[in-house]
């Protein structure tokens, strides 16, 4: 992608910083409860490809996925970013479409 050429910058600078694994793990810890955080294996982490949000919802969300060990056993991290000028009540509804999609695609 051409540097002049983003349609979403937003996105770009949320995979390209969260999508390393050391990036993820600060992001985790800091944010968190600690007592969750304990449960989770941070060398197990492992990025999983692509995108679980809509199409028409990508110009407000990025997302990415990860793979860990998660009180010694396998699960998912799924981290969503949003960035909506106005306070959104559906926003909760939007978050759980996207989660069933994921599951959709684990299940497969």
């Amino acid at each position: 992608m051409e540097p002049n050429k983003l349609n979403n910058p937003h996105d770009l600078v949320v995979r390209e910083l969260f999508g390393r694994p050391e990036m993820a793990v600060g992001f985790i810890r800091e944010y968190l409860p600690a007592r969750v955080y304990a449960l989770l294996d941070p060398a197990t982490l492992d990025r999983v490809n692509g995108t679980f949000v809509d199409k028409e919802l990508s110009a407000h969300f990025s997302d990415i996925v990860y793979k860990a060990s998660i009180n010694g056993k396998p699960g998912y991290l799924y981290l969503l970013f949003e960035h909506k000028s106005y306070p959104d009540p559906l926003v909760g509804f939007q978050l759980l479409r996207n989660m069933v999609k994921l599951w959709e695609s684990y299940l497969k």
